[in-house]
């Protein structure tokens, strides 16, 4: 019982704000002093009028206040799509309310993740049907954007009472889904990812017959791959050997490095999915940030799992590539995986702690025995090039006494760092496409 009451006396709402109670605090003062010991009636009068106005403005806002937490719900409304880093206009819609003159409600709508400011909307007067209200605003970057919280608040225009309530648990389900801006134009190509032997493709979709390879007899190859007139002719026991070939439908594995801020890049790797799809290619797709979540196999399932993952994503670690490569695996029947297209952003390769870490990747790819193709992407890309060397048209002196004795400017070092990186990716023979 006791506490049951407690509960009961903390949750009450409290209905004076700080200027309330420094009106409060003076009323007080005038009824104790001049009022009490001096008998002013210029006091008495003032000081009692402020009172009752002070509590029918209290009963007013606590009354109305109530009523309003029942009937009150907000929705948001987007005007198109919305598309993070641009300003777009969405539209709040308020259930029908009637307040009483002099007073003011205030809505307010705090989204989970910060860098989101919505102006706090002012409402007055009454209105018979759903108002709306337009406010420009803009997202920083993609993702599913939820709502913390949806605060309202009913107090008079003077500031001395309010009556504060927070939004139903219904409407805080609402989200805002911000897409990826439009993709640059892009010449990418297309980078097979999956081989398996000749002899394993189904008859059904090479009808043409199967290619072999030559090599050296062994007793495990079995007589029937034996080819006797090459015996007839050289005395050499050769063997047919399936030679490795692509499936014949085509399998492409794509993993974004994406953190929060790169919607260009991450706009880039969905366009080249989508011109893969278009081409009938299996496609292996994922993203950092991704964790457990399975695989995307279509662009539309690619899109999502990029603006889903975006608040866990950041430079992928080796852990995350061992995942994202387990869950490859599982997907190959009777494929090896040889190659991944890894799309990465030119901007995080302007340190060294940057360039270690994409050869730290490209490394953990070479330990499974798969070959990284990194599509290098810039804020601004022209017609693309493949690299299988380090570009040496820089002159070596120059390139030396600039490292030691000058700092440069951000773009020199970061030409710098981007040249290291393709030393590093000729000498792992991994293939860079710019």
């Amino acid at each position: 019982m006791r506490g049951t009451l407690l509960y009961e006396l903390g949750s009450i709402q409290p209905i004076l704000t700080w200027r309330g109670l420094a009106l409060e605090g003076l009323l007080v003062y005038f009824l104790l002093g001049p009022v009490t010991h001096e008998s002013d009636i210029v006091a008495s009068v003032l000081s009692f009028s402020l009172l009752g106005i002070h509590i029918i403005l209290a009963t007013i806002s606590y009354l109305k206040g109530r009523s309003l937490r029942t009937s009150l719900n907000l929705r948001i409304l987007t005007n198109g799509q919305l598309v993070g880093g641009q300003d777009r206009d969405i539209t709040l819609k308020i259930s029908p309310f009637r307040l009483p003159p002099f007073f003011l409600l205030k809505a307010e709508i705090v989204f989970k993740e910060d860098g989101v400011d919505i102006p706090v909307v002012l409402l007055s007067g009454a209105s018979s049907e759903s108002s709306a209200v337009t406010e420009s605003i803009q997202f920083p970057h993609r993702g599913i954007w939820e709502i913390a919280k949806i605060s309202f608040e009913l107090g008079d225009r003077l500031g001395l009472t309010a009556y504060s309530w927070n939004a139903s648990e219904e409407e805080l389900k609402q989200s805002c889904e911000v897409n990826l801006p439009p993709a640059r134009i892009t010449n990418l190509p297309v980078v097979s990812s999956s081989r398996r032997a000749g002899d394993l493709i189904p008859h059904p979709y090479d009808k043409l017959g199967d290619p072999f390879d030559l090599k050296q007899y062994h007793p495990s190859d079995g007589l029937k791959k034996l080819l006797w007139k090459v015996y007839a002719r050289s005395g050499e026991l050769v063997s047919r050997h399936p030679e490795s070939t692509m499936t014949p439908e085509g399998r492409v594995a794509i993993y974004c490095i994406a953190e929060r801020q790169d919607d260009l890049l991450s706009a880039d790797c969905l366009q080249y999915a989508e011109e893969l799809a278009a081409m009938d290619l299996e496609l292996l797709l994922g993203c950092s940030g991704m964790n457990d979540k399975p695989l995307a196999r279509t662009p539309e399932q690619f899109r999502k799992l990029l603006l889903e993952s975006v608040w866990q994503s950041s430079l992928s670690s080796t852990h995350e590539i061992a995942l994202y490569l387990s869950l490859c695996e599982r997907e190959l029947t009777g494929s090896t995986l040889d190659r991944v297209a890894v799309f990465c952003a030119a901007e995080h390769l302007d340190s060294e702690e940057g360039l270690e870490h994409y050869a730290e990747i490209g490394r953990c790819f070479s330990q499974k025995g798969i070959k990284p193709v990194f599509f290098i992407r810039g804020k601004s890309e022209g017609r693309s090039e493949v690299f299988a060397r380090v570009d040496r048209s820089r002159d070596l002196l120059n390139s030396v006494l600039s490292f030691f004795f000058e700092q440069g400017s951000e773009p020199e070092r970061g030409h710098r760092f981007l040249n290291k990186f393709l030393g590093i990716c000729g000498g792992n023979h991994w293939e860079v496409v710019r």
